[in-house]
Parts: C-alpha cells; structure tokens; sequence
C-alpha cells in the first residue's frame, strides 16, 4: 500500500498466542493464571460499582492508584507510570527514548515484541544472544552503542533469569535506558524494583496479567525515576486507563495475600510438572516463571505441539530456529498438568 510508512509495510507485527474459537481446550499456550482474580473484585463488580460514573472520563493521572502500588512496593509515587498492560508501557518507553536512526539493543530468543517496537520506530536492533544456558555477555550489551536495552528476567519462553548482580552491571556500564521486563517477577526469586532509586537510567516493569489474574484489564506499570516517569507522561495517550480497570487493580493490591497463595500453589504445581516431564526424558530450562520451555530428543516441537492439540491440550510452540525443537507450557492447575503429563506420557511411549 502506498500510503503506508515503508518501515510498517515491510515489518511482521507481534503474533500473540493462539485464542482457538472452535472445539474446548486447556489453554496451557499464553501464560494466563488458571485461579480466578481476587473475590474482593467479584464483590466490587456485582455489588458496588456505580455505572452510572461511566458517563465521566477516568483519572488521567491514576492518582489513586498509583498511590495504592506506592504502599505495596515503598516506592514514591512520582517514581510510578500506569499503562494499559505492560506492552503499552514498553511501546511508551521506545517513543521516549528512542529515534529512527538510534539503536534498540534486545536478549535473543526473547520477548519478540521487543524487535516489534523497534521495527515500528523505523529503528535498528541489535541481538544479543543468550549462551546454551541463557546467559548473557556484559560486553556485548555495553558495546552495542544501544539507547535502550530490554531485557525480560524471568525470560520468556525460557523461564530462566541472569544473576541480579549481572543485571546491575549491565545497568552501571550501559550508555542508555535498561529496562528489565518483569512481567513473571512474583514467579522468581528476586526483583530488580529496589534498584530504581540507586540508577537513573534503569525502568522496571510489570503487570497484572500473571500473578494477578487480570491479563483481562490490560493493566501495566513501571517504575522509574521522577525524570523518566514525567517524560512518559507526556507522550502516552490522554486517557489511555479506563476507569473499571483503574478499580479493579487497585482492589488486586488490597488482596496481596490472595495473589501470593495462588503464585506459591503454582509454583508447587511446577515443580510436579517438572518432575514428570523429566522422568520422560525432557529436558527443561530451569523456570522462574508459570511456565516451562521443554524439549525432547524424540519429537520435535511442531509434531508435539499439534498431536497435543489434537489432544485438547494447546501449547505455544515458536517457528525459530533456537525454538522450534520444544514447546512452552503454561502452569495450570495440577488436574490440568495431570492430564497433559498423562497424555504426553501416552505420545512419547508411541514417538
């Protein structure tokens, strides 16, 4: 099409993971929390909402809720952005920092929506490769001569996370804004947040999709210093968080001890999914998030990603040629993750 930036026409946008409409599945492919949200928001929402408010326009600025995520995190409020799940906030960031003739460095394989966001830029990218054990090289982040460095931990589809110490390397030497995408942090033993203080040019990030039970709200934030927040400000959309979903989280903060009990269940529950798929003969990163990338030496990733389709059981398997021989598993309930060991189980015998 003509009328198009050259840059969009010639770019492959970001394919979100597989929302079947036919047949009934168990969605172990898009990393969404099998427990339900808090029940303080169930009661919020058959009780105690006034819809009648949804004539009025919602709070620009998030004031409330920014002030709620200030309590659970000690973090100052000025040091905290709201975006309409974490992907606007990182779309937010790149237009921040980033110009068509600057460079966005990114961890490969990862979150591919970062390579996405610099393609929309009209920027160049530059791939840092993980090693065989999804490590990172500092020298080859410092000398990309980046404006921005993403860098998701835990990583997906791998699950693993760097040394906290590395990371903070990599922030001190880095001529440019790191963000670390901690979208699985409540999966993973440590947080980058407390850093945010100690270094101007670091962005953490997180969202309500996982941990929380509310990939439905779209709801993301950062953290970050004042400059950077004030700057985020003005570039995002006037009011780019509706006022439903501004409720909603900030009854999810009020109900930490709910999101906790649910991570701590599913961590319990990956660590059985580990052990049964390891007594197959699969060999799995070891995961810091709700789910795990495996592989076997039997069957490839595409054939055990269809057979298990056929199955009633999605999975999201990655045409790229560091991925393709597994698949990632979301962490289900544990009668979810008993039927799918049980019918792997059945393929693997059969491979």
């Amino acid at each position: 099409m003509k009328y198009l930036r050259e840059n969009i026409q010639s770019m492959v946008g970001y394919v979100p993971g597989e929302q079947p409409q036919d047949g009934v599945y168990i969605k172990l492919n898009t990393n969404e929390n099998p427990y339900p949200p808090s029940p303080k928001i169930k009661e919020f929402l058959i009780n105690n909402f006034d819809y009648e408010k949804l004539r009025l326009y919602p709070d620009p600025v998030f004031f409330s809720l920014r002030k709620k995520i200030s309590e659970v995190y000690s973090i100052n409020k000025e040091n905290i952005f709201v975006g309409n799940g974490s992907d606007e906030v990182l779309t937010v960031i790149t237009r921040c920092f980033v110009d068509s003739n600057d460079i966005i460095a990114l961890p490969y394989p990862s979150y591919s929506l970062y390579e996405v966001l610099s393609a929309i830029q009209g920027c160049k990218n530059i791939k840092i490769n993980f090693d065989e054990n999804y490590d990172l090289s500092v020298e080859e982040v410092v000398s990309s001569k980046a404006k921005i460095f993403f860098i998701a931990n835990p990583n997906s589809p791998s699950g693993t996370v760097l040394k906290k110490e590395k990371i903070e390397e990599i922030i001190k030497k880095f001529d440019g804004i790191v963000v670390v995408d901690e979208a699985y942090a409540d999966f993973a033993d440590y947080s980058c947040s407390s850093l945010v203080n100690k270094y101007d040019n670091l962005i953490v990030t997180r969202t309500l999709s996982k941990s929380f039970s509310l990939a439905g709200i779209r709801i993301g934030y950062a953290f970050a210093s004042k400059k950077i927040i004030d700057a985020m400000f003005k570039v995002k959309d006037s009011y780019n968080l509706n006022m439903l979903s501004q409720k909603i989280a900030e009854l999810a903060f009020d109900d930490m001890f709910y999101m906790k009990k649910n991570v701590e269940e599913i961590k319990k529950i990956r660590t059985f999914t580990v052990d049964g798929l390891k007594s197959m003969g699969f060999k799995i990163f070891p995961s810091q998030a709700n789910f795990l990338f495996a592989s076997h030496d039997i069957i490839n990733g595409d054939l055990l990603y269809k057979i298990l389709k056929d199955r009633g059981f999605l999975v999201r398997y990655f045409d790229d040629k560091r991925l393709r021989h597994g698949i990632r598993i979301t962490i289900g309930k544990k009668e979810d993750m008993e039927g799918f060991l049980n019918v792997t189980r059945e393929i693997i015998n059969k491979a």
